[in-house]
Parts: structure tokens; C-alpha cells; sequence
């Protein structure tokens, strides 16, 4: 297969949505990412790398492609940007609007720590769970002692 060959079977797994993303209908990773055969490489690398390098040109060392969209699915050159792992994972952090529990983070259920946001409830749950598997949970009926502080 010639690199034109190629190019057309790269170009035929996409759909372009209305929205103006590229929605890679090819295989997928178990992350959500599209996949796709590097020839230059001989072996499968995302389809959104591929898509950037043939459109945009080379991805330098130790950066990272960030979908602006926020679509994994999306190959669309312009929906992609080159950033470090750091601003890569910011970006993504800050994108989030709820934790993995589905609790909101509003200001006063948020707390920052080295630079990452958590969820005040879970955090508190999470306190209690740990406080009732070491300290043990009052049979029904009685009064919980007062611990010292």
C-alpha cells in the first residue's frame, strides 16, 4: 500500500460531525482513543498523532496532543494542540465540573492540594468509612464514647 493508499484509508474512517469534529470510526483503545497503523512508525499509534502529524506536522518530544473539543474521538487538526503533560493534565482537571461520585465542585465542597481539586464530601466519607472500619461500628442500642482529642 502506497502512502497515498494510505492517506485515502485513513481519511475514509472519518465522519465529520456538525459540530465540527472528526469523529475517528476506526478502532479504539480501552481509553477511548482512536487508533490507527503508522506507517512511518510500523505500529498503531492514536489516530488523533497520526492525524496532526500529517496535517500539522511532526509532534516534538515529551509533548502531548490535547483535544481543545474534549472529544477523544476527534482527529480534527484544529481541535488538536501540542502541550506538556502537565498543562495536558491542568487542562483536563479543570474541564471536570463533578467528581467520580457525581458531586459537584462548587467552593465550598473544593479543596486544592498540590494543585489537584477534591471533593470535600467524599473526603469526609471517605474520613468516616476509615473512622468505622479501625475504630469498629456501636452495636445498636448502646452510647458511642466520646474519643479524647
Amino acid at each position: 500500500m502506497n502512502k497515498a493508499q494510505h492517506f485515502e484509508r485513513f481519511v475514509s474512517k472519518i465522519r465529520v460531525r456538525r459540530n465540527g469534529c472528526w469523529q475517528w470510526m476506526g478502532s479504539f483503545r480501552s481509553g477511548g482513543y482512536g487508533v490507527a497503523w503508522s506507517r512511518r512508525e510500523y505500529r498503531a499509534v492514536g489516530a488523533h498523532r497520526l492525524a496532526y502529524e500529517h496535517f500539522i506536522g511532526e509532534i516534538p518530544n515529551r509533548f502531548e496532543i490535547d483535544h481543545l473539543c474534549r472529544n477523544r474521538w476527534c482527529v480534527n487538526p484544529t481541535h488538536l494542540e501540542i502541550v506538556t503533560r502537565g498543562e495536558n493534565t491542568k487542562r483536563a482537571n479543570d474541564a471536570r465540573t463533578h467528581c467520580k461520585h457525581g458531586h459537584r465542585f462548587t467552593p465550598n465542597n473544593t479543596a486544592v492540594y498540590k494543585g489537584m481539586r477534591y471533593c470535600l464530601k467524599c473526603k469526609r466519607d471517605s474520613a468516616m468509612n476509615y473512622y468505622w472500619r479501625t475504630i469498629g461500628r456501636p452495636e445498636r442500642g448502646t452510647v458511642t464514647p466520646r474519643l479524647r482529642r
